[in-house]
């Protein structure tokens, strides 16, 4: 069963690859959802792309056909050359050439986009080990001076008690 292919929308990306630091947790909640949607749309479009391509060669082979059946019935020899130049002119190969390569181009859009969002979890898990050790850093203040406090009151009770 094959899925229709969404429309690529860039400005929804964008919005969809921005992540809020200080919210981690919801970031990588829907970065997996983000990922299925973009990977899955790639997948969609490659379907597309070797469609256009299969009919692109049917179109060419009817093209190749007409014009050698023509060029026969007319009695006329007809050089290879001149038969791609023929078929490169054809209307429906044009159109079918046409689709093809907007298939592509779509198809490359689609890969770009799985792509960043491979890019963004590593983004996205980068942050959040550099949060952890900032946390890590604080924790460490805190219980520093926390001791040091402690150290100092002691000694400021043995002094008050010589």
């Amino acid at each position: 069963m094959a899925k229709k292919l969404a429309i690529f929308d860039p400005k929804a990306l964008q919005e969809q690859l921005d992540f809020n630091h200080e919210n981690l947790d919801t970031s990588m909640q829907r970065h997996a959802g983000y990922f299925a949607y973009y990977a899955t749309n790639y997948a969609i479009s490659e379907r597309a792309v070797a469609r256009a391509d299969q009919l692109m060669d049917v179109v060419y082979a009817k093209a190749d056909h007409a014009i050698r059946t023509a060029a026969s019935e007319a009695g006329e020899k007809i050089t290879e050359a001149k038969i791609k130049q023929q078929i490169g002119l054809d209307p429906r190969f044009v159109k079918a050439q046409s689709n093809f390569f907007d298939a592509k181009q779509t198809s490359a859009m689609w890969r770009a986009a799985a792509d960043a969002f491979r890019q963004r979890k590593d983004m996205i898990v980068q942050v959040a080990m550099n949060h952890r050790e900032e946390w890590r850093g604080q924790t460490r203040v805190a219980e520093d001076m926390g001791s040091r406090k402690s150290d100092l009151s002691e000694r400021a009770q043995k002094a008050a008690a010589s």
